[in-house]
């Protein structure tokens, strides 16, 4: 949607197609009638008017952050890639060139693309145009087909989690971050510190195994296949690379990573293979 500026009195005015569409576009979306275009608007919605602070296009439906270091432009809001799901941000209306003017959804209904993850609600992926289900977040999926979703944004949100093996991607240092957490080593309670590792594709589970020695590693995430020695607490889905990589973080809330081995004690071993040879 193009930015209109205000006339002034005496002014002519000419007519224009756009600003008569976008006028009558507006109208039936408030009066429960929408067209189905990718401008991702609904009738009772919060709008605000932004601007595109990046220098590239933002497509339409993406959600965008708050630019928080830059002044408003004639009551336009900066918009930034969304880097922190957890900070506020909206659902783009229509396509922003660089500089670009137009709406911005903030809270209301909105249609977005969603792709990877599971759960009934849907988090904004890091650098990316569109978003990944999760367990929880700030926008409700309404409906959900085909990699396109209603989600409704800023209302009825569930809460952040932010417990044990809470996994965050830090777009900055291009680490995913796993808050500390518990394991239960064959009964044996141990704490797991906190870590930032390299997100790539996969599991993110808890690993520890008992030694020769009969002593359990110290337990630490690790991204691979769950198994004996691997309980898993999430899972990332990661796409591109460098400043173009987006990582989707589906969160298991798991509060101890429970680990169990069984193996036959040597010194008994020794002594039944003693008395059978006796």
């Amino acid at each position: 949607m193009a930015f209109w500026p205000d006339v002034t009195a005496g002014e002519p005015v000419r007519n224009h197609a756009a600003l008569e569409n976008n006028l009558r576009h507006m109208v039936n979306e408030l009066n429960g009638f929408g067209d189905n275009s990718p401008r991702a608007t609904f009738g009772g919605v919060v709008r605000l008017q932004v601007w595109n602070a990046t220098d590239a296009v933002i497509k339409a439906g993406s959600p965008v952050a708050f630019d928080g270091g830059l002044e408003m432009v004639n009551g336009a809001v900066p918009v930034c890639r969304v880097t922190d799901a957890a900070k506020p941000y909206g659902v783009l209306q229509g396509t922003l060139a660089k500089k670009g003017i137009g709406g911005c959804i903030v809270a209301g209904p909105a249609v977005v693309n969603v792709s990877g993850g599971s759960g009934d609600f849907a988090e904004p992926v890091p650098n990316g145009d569109g978003f990944t289900l999760s367990g929880g977040g700030a926008a409700r999926v309404i409906f959900n087909m085909g990699g396109r979703a209603l989600v409704l944004i800023g209302i009825g949100t569930s809460e952040m989690y932010d417990g044990p093996f809470a996994l965050r991607y830090d777009s900055t240092s291009q680490k995913l971050h796993v808050n500390a957490g518990y394991a239960s080593l064959n009964g044996e309670w141990h704490e797991v510190a906190a870590a930032d590792i390299d997100p790539q594709s996969g599991h993110v589970c808890i690993y520890s195994e008992i030694g020769e020695d009969g002593l359990w590693s110290a337990p630490v995430p690790v991204i691979g296949q769950p198994g004996q020695f691997r309980y898993p607490v999430g899972k990332v889905a990661v796409a591109g690379s460098g400043d173009g990589i987006t990582v989707a973080v589906t969160q298991y809330r798991v509060p101890v990573a429970v680990i169990l081995d069984a193996a036959e004690c040597p010194i008994s071993a020794a002594q039944y293979e003693a008395e059978d040879n006796g």
